[in-house]
């Protein structure tokens, strides 16, 4: 039994070896790769801060300069804001418009719990995006199901 274990074990441990040290490589290879890639702030506001500290590092910015390069800084920011709101704000559209294009395939108690998710989806959507809910055309004018935003009986 002991000759067994001996031979076994000396396998066991060899692969156990083999085992661990691709752990440890892969440990330190993700490591690695997130330190290679800075975090890109979701915020528009913080990109901007971040932003101009880089700048303000990177190039030296003098004190004259500063106030032109933040004011340029807080332009693209706020675009950048405005499309991701509205790229946002198109995809919640088009999970409106996937509950309707889902409601004939369903059977009518299937319909009512749909048709509370689509309630809820369209709230948290005119919370969200007050300001876009307002610009959306009412299906009276368009027709178009995917911006009907009133809840579906």
């Amino acid at each position: 039994m002991t000759r067994l274990f001996a031979k076994y074990g000396k396998i066991a441990l060899a692969l156990a070896a083999i085992f661990l040290s691709g752990q440890v490589i892969g440990w330190m290879l993700a490591l690695h790769s997130c330190e290679a890639r800075p975090e890109v702030p979701a915020d528009p506001q913080r990109w901007s801060d971040q932003m101009m500290g880089r700048l303000h590092d990177d190039l030296g910015l003098t004190a004259e300069q500063s106030p032109a390069v933040r004011a340029k800084l807080e332009s693209v920011s706020a675009r950048m804001k405005q499309k991701r709101d509205s790229a946002l704000f198109q995809i919640h559209l088009e999970l409106i418009k996937l509950h309707d294009d889902l409601s004939p395939e369903l059977s009518p108690g299937q319909r009512e719990k749909l048709a509370r998710s689509r309630r809820k989806l369209v709230e948290s959507t005119g919370e969200k995006f007050p300001e876009l809910m307002r610009d959306t055309a009412m299906p009276a004018a368009t027709g178009d199901p995917s911006t009907n935003l009133q809840p579906q009986p």
